[in-house]
């Protein structure tokens, strides 16, 4: 378990990180079995859990930004999941991984890339929830044909109160990596002092602070989930929700920290601009019932 409970956030430096140097938990793979994802074993695999689905395996050889192994995740149809955990306590919490999508990938209309989760052992459901997603525009909800993705959100999924989104227009490339790093600082329980950030390349691209995220709640965030999943059906409307082509998507460099975390020595690191705080933009209304996939609600799928 990574413990990040009293660990003050940093300001972001200009410089860069290495591996594993003062960062709570860092991993690039190397040290996984793929043996192990392949059999999903249900103690998981090297502190990697919840790895139930066929879609997500350990590329060995393949695409990777450091090493020789990444985590592979290959989309065939709507609401393929792929995806792997890690356990994790605090109420404040920086999250980065490198991100890469093959050449042909298909955006989804609301792409699920990372996860933040307080889940309830006793419940057995997540006292609340915070979803990364990469999003299509919206007119129309026709995704047939080839897909682009137009924003990078981190997303209200569930929870006491629905808080919207915090995002930034961002279209990612095919063929090239990126440094994707979250910040999730949770309100005071009954205030509205939370934040949250996004970063891409070690610039700060949305920011919001001022925030209720979990109105009363006192739970830590104690999952960290690096992958996700392909949600294309645009509540129903588009009738092409499953890939044009099988998409295939690659995982590396994952990391949790108490403070900014930023790229790894090498790669150069643009200025970090200022980003104001945007409008709160609701998704969805509070309180209305959804049929979510078993996914959307347990970080492990029945």
């Amino acid at each position: 378990m990574v413990l990040l409970m009293g660990l003050a956030a940093g300001p972001e430096p200009r410089g860069q990180t290495s591996l594993f140097t003062g960062i709570p938990f860092q991993s690039d793979l190397e040290n996984l079995d793929s043996g192990c994802f392949a059999t999903r074993a249900a103690a998981g695999c090297g502190g990697w859990l919840g790895i139930h689905d066929q879609a997500i395996s350990l590329g060995v050889g393949e695409k990777n930004h450091s090493g020789k192994q990444a985590l592979r995740i290959e989309f065939i149809r709507n609401e393929d999941y792929a995806a792997t955990w890690r356990k994790t306590e605090g109420r404040h919490i920086f999250t980065r991984f490198y991100d890469y999508y093959d050449s042909g990938f298909d955006f989804a209309a609301g792409m699920k890339i990372h996860r933040l989760s307080a889940f309830n052992e006793v419940k057995q459901i997540n006292d609340y929830d915070i979803i990364l997603q990469l999003k299509a525009d919206e007119p129309g909800a026709d995704y047939c044909g080839m897909t682009d993705a137009k924003w990078l959100a981190l997303t209200f999924n569930g929870g006491p109160v629905d808080w919207g989104s915090v995002e930034a227009r961002f279209t990612p490339m095919r063929g090239r990596w990126y440094c994707i790093e979250t910040e999730v600082r949770l309100n005071t329980p009954g205030l509205s002092d939370g934040e949250a950030r996004i970063w891409v390349d070690g610039q700060r691209v949305a920011e919001r602070t001022g925030m209720n995220l979990t109105g009363t709640v006192a739970s830590p965030i104690n999952r960290a989930l690096f992958g996700g999943w392909y949600s294309n059906s645009a509540a129903g409307k588009n009738r092409c929700p499953d890939p044009v082509t099988p998409s295939r998507r690659y995982v590396d460099d994952a990391a949790i920290a108490g403070s900014y975390i930023g790229m790894i020595t090498g790669t150069p690191i643009p200025p970090i601009t200022p980003i104001p705080p945007g409008p709160i933009i609701p998704r969805k209304p509070p309180h209305r019932p959804r049929n979510l996939p078993a996914h959307e609600y347990d970080p492990i799928p029945d």
